[in-house]
């Protein structure tokens, strides 16, 4: 959740510190593609995000849901999305206040999502 709030509130370089500091691949891997994006480091955010599909696909779709939304990237965002779905991705409680996705907040599929998920859509 720091990972989250610290991207979320603009502090990147805090964000990627605490990644890297990470000994789990698969914790690091979204807050680095995301605090890379942030920084302006494309090269290094799209290598992270590449490293996070080929290692994390069947167990971190709603991570990488959050990197693509994040990235205002809508597409991927809800088909990754619509995979921790499937999965029961274990990310996907709360979905609706996270903060990396509210990018997609506007977008006509939400509120659909929202009801598949049996939540409130207003």
């Amino acid at each position: 959740m720091l990972g989250i709030n610290l991207v979320a509130s603009g502090h990147a370089n805090d964000a990627l510190a605490l990644a890297k500091q990470s000994h789990h691949e698969l914790v690091a891997l979204p807050f680095i593609a995301l605090a890379q994006q942030d920084l302006g480091n494309v090269r290094e955010s799209e290598a992270a995000l590449e490293m996070l599909i080929a290692k994390g696909a069947r167990d971190s779709a709603y991570q990488l849901a959050q990197v693509y939304a994040w990235r205002g990237d809508r597409d991927p965002a809800f088909e990754w999305l619509e995979r921790s779905y499937v999965q029961r991705d274990a990310g996907l409680p709360g979905f609706q206040n996270d903060p990396l996705l509210r990018k997609l907040h506007d977008d006509p599929r939400w509120k659909p999502f929202l009801k598949k998920m049996n939540l409130p859509i207003g």
